[in-house]
């Protein structure tokens, strides 16, 4: 399973948005709902050629929203659920 899906279904599992609806991965649909959530791969950061076997995927969350603070009110639920997770180890991410 791709990473941006396993995120996805983590912010579905944790009642975030619902994936399909308000909540997608990979690319962003042409009609949204009032609030859209996309899970968006970037491609990762520079390969360490010493250490082949480590790779470093990062992801980005984009919030597309009618509504300026509710938008940035579900940005931060989201990058405090991803940041107080155990499971976000499986990920390496980059938030500001």
């Amino acid at each position: 399973m791709q990473m941006i899906h396993e995120i996805a279904q983590f912010l579905h599992d944790n009642d975030v948005a619902e994936l399909g609806t308000s909540l997608f991965y990979g690319q962003m649909p042409g009609i949204t709902q009032s609030l859209t959530i996309l899970v968006r791969d970037t491609g990762g950061t520079k390969p360490n050629t010493d250490i082949k076997e480590i790779e470093s995927p990062t992801f980005q969350i984009f919030i597309r929203s009618k509504n300026y603070n509710m938008g940035k009110e579900k940005l931060t639920t989201i990058r405090n659920l991803l940041q107080n997770s155990s499971y976000v180890g499986r990920w390496s991410h980059w938030s500001q």
